[in-house]
């Protein structure tokens, strides 16, 4: 269930953006934006943005090592894995 403890109105965000994100900065809690009081987007401080895309990147590297794992294949080390995955972390950061 969503808490909107802290949410701002699409509205407020386009009239005053700055006012906005000086609720989130410094903060690891996330803010809503609402439209006629439905959720519509998150924002979230820089840091704690790149907190979020490291552990990301972590839990893709370890379902990768579990797959691995699973198959009874040999084992590689971190910078054989880093080597041979790093194009495809790049897709999951961007999407594409």
């Amino acid at each position: 269930m969503l808490d909107f403890k802290k949410a701002a109105s699409l509205t407020d965000l386009k009239k005053s953006p700055s006012k906005v994100l000086k609720k989130i900065k410094g903060s690891i809690d996330p803010l809503y934006v609402l439209s006629r009081g439905r959720p519509v987007g998150v924002l979230v401080d820089v840091d704690t943005y790149h907190k979020l895309e490291n552990a990301i990147e972590d839990l893709w590297a370890i379902r990768e090592i579990e797959k691995i794992n699973l198959k009874n294949e040999p084992t590689i080390s971190l910078a054989e894995f880093t080597k041979k995955f790093e194009g495809e972390s790049t897709l999951i950061k961007t999407g594409k």
